[in-house]
């Protein structure tokens, strides 16, 4: 928190003798609002990797091959061709070194593809589904959960922001024996947000269950104020 009280000095007179306005008296004070909610919408990272292809044909058609079974299991899964985008497409050389010799190993292909899942209980048939059509070649990513509508929780985080910081603007007005004025600026500042861990209990599926088990948690939206009141004696 960041707190600061500036205080005039007497006006100054002017030449003809009428007091000059001199700088206003202000507090600055810094709010904070929180809020913590459930996701309804994840972000996927899956992709599939060929190493050691004896030619760039042959790593692209197996990275083809196994990507192409991944895009069908997303079509068992209901994912949309909308919620699907390639966020990486590489073919490249590999080469050993060998008492200062370069020698080819083969070619890799990696081929990179976010799924958004808007049915948060299709994330563990989507990770499930797309890593076992992809075989050996498949690869996970990360996975990240997410609010479909943001702007509704920082509206709120904004709220409870400009709520503290008049609180404490107010209590250091009462303690330094001053009024509180109206406020002469409002900033917002970027807050930090992320995902926020539940219990295990309530977030992981059933011990027996097969497929892989995902914990959602909360996203955390923070929203930070500073904002400058005039005082008053």
């Amino acid at each position: 928190m960041g707190v600061a009280l500036l205080f005039a000095c007497a006006p100054a007179q002017s030449a003809h003798g009428q007091p000059e306005q001199g700088p206003q008296s202000t507090i600055e004070v810094w709010g904070t609002g929180e809020v913590e909610t459930d996701p309804d919408r994840a972000r996927i990272g899956i992709g599939v990797e060929v190493l050691r292809a004896e030619s760039v044909e042959a790593a692209r058609s197996r990275a083809a091959r196994a990507m192409n079974a991944m895009l069908e299991a997303l079509d068992e899964a209901q994912i949309s061709d909308t919620d699907r985008m390639t966020t990486a497409l590489r073919i490249q050389p590999e080469y050993a070194y060998e008492q200062g010799k370069r020698r080819l190993r083969g070619y890799t292909a990696r081929h990179s593809l976010q799924v958004l899942v808007t049915d948060l209980s299709n994330v563990s048939n989507v990770v499930d589904g797309a890593l076992s059509a992809g075989k050996d070649a498949a690869r996970l990513g990360g996975i990240s959960f997410e609010l479909s509508d943001r702007e509704a929780a920082e509206s709120k985080a904004r709220a409870a922001a400009v709520a503290q910081a008049k609180k404490r603007a107010e209590e250091l007005a009462v303690a330094a024996g001053v009024q509180l004025g109206p406020a002469i600026s409002i900033r917002e500042t970027d807050g930090a947000s992320g995902p926020r861990p539940p219990p295990m209990a309530r977030a992981m599926m059933a011990e027996g269950d097969r497929s892989t088990p995902v914990a959602t948690g909360q996203v955390r939206v923070e929203v930070r104020v500073q904002i400058v009141w005039a005082i008053r004696p």
